[in-house]
């Protein structure tokens, strides 16, 4: 039956039925954006619905410095650069700051995030980025030796400096299904691994203590107390009650050094909330170690 020949009360229920499955299929897609880390990129397809929407969206990014500092630096999902108010996510405010750390001759222009280094571009979010204009990367890319996309992947990803501990000498080796850069020896020895989600450096034991003795305290450092020591030794995850002090300048999704109150080398692991969660939250993981 058409909606206009209901009477008046079964035309209410009909709306408000409607209203309500409509609403909870929308609450539905932002819970499984959040899950994806898609969230912004469904948020630049939604606000174009309407003007109103759109302006909206100023309001929001008056707060984009504050939220950069609480977003994951990496995530599964590719970032779609769908018009002018990408320049102001906080995933390129945080991805701006890191290219500041790296000094290469050959760069791309890939908008918003300004001129990249080709040796980074296979490392998110460059590597899943998607823009109306095609950048074509692939020829000049093969001819970058793979040691120095690694060196210059550690200074992206610790701090300037970072890939000179990655030997002149090491072997990378590549999957061979998909021909990406997979492992990096130091002689026999697995020095780090690269996560296939994203293509970021994993450091194994010999390279999280150069990371160690490189980066002074409190850079990259996660600090525990003694409580929490000989389980954290034992591999157990750092929860964050027992987070004493934790460097701001971290993520969520860095890779960090856990370590007591003397600055001794607990573990390498990654951090899975922001440095302010880590803070406010009384309960919870703050780093899953290996």
């Amino acid at each position: 039956m058409d909606l206009k020949q209901l009477d008046e009360p079964d035309k209410t229920r009909a709306l408000a039925r409607h209203n309500l499955y409509v609403s909870f299929m929308e609450l539905a897609r932002v819970k499984q954006a959040i899950y994806e880390g898609s969230l912004m990129n469904m948020l630049s397809r939604r606000l174009r619905s309407h003007p109103q929407l759109f302006s909206g969206l100023g309001a929001l990014m008056k707060h984009n410095k504050w939220l950069s500092e609480l977003d994951r630096i990496t995530r599964k999902a590719p970032f779609y650069y769908l018009g002018s108010e990408a320049h102001q996510r906080t995933e390129v405010l945080n991805v701006k700051q890191r290219l500041k750390r790296v000094k290469s001759e050959r760069t791309i222009r890939m908008p918003p995030f300004g001129d990249v280094p080709l040796e980074l571009t296979s490392m998110y979010p460059f590597v899943s980025y998607m823009a109306p204009t095609s950048v074509k990367i692939d020829e000049v890319y093969a001819r970058i030796r793979d040691i120095d996309r690694i060196r210059a992947m550690m200074d992206y990803q610790f701090v300037p400096g970072a890939g000179d501990l990655i030997p002149k000498k090491a072997r990378i080796k590549k999957s061979r299904k998909t021909g990406r850069m997979r492992w990096v020896y130091e002689g026999d020895e697995l020095i780090a691994s690269l996560r296939a989600s994203d293509n970021w450096i994993i450091p194994k034991t010999k390279l999280i203590k150069g990371l160690h003795e490189l980066i002074p305290n409190p850079l990259l450092r996660v600090v525990i107390d003694d409580e929490a020591k000989p389980f954290v030794s034992e591999g157990k995850s750092v929860f964050c009650k027992f987070v004493l002090e934790i460097d701001d300048n971290l993520r969520c999704m860095d890779e960090v050094l856990v370590v007591d109150v003397n600055d001794e080398l607990i573990r390498g692991g990654t951090l899975h909330l922001s440095p302010r969660e880590v803070r406010d939250f009384s309960k919870g993981m703050a780093v899953r170690v290996r």
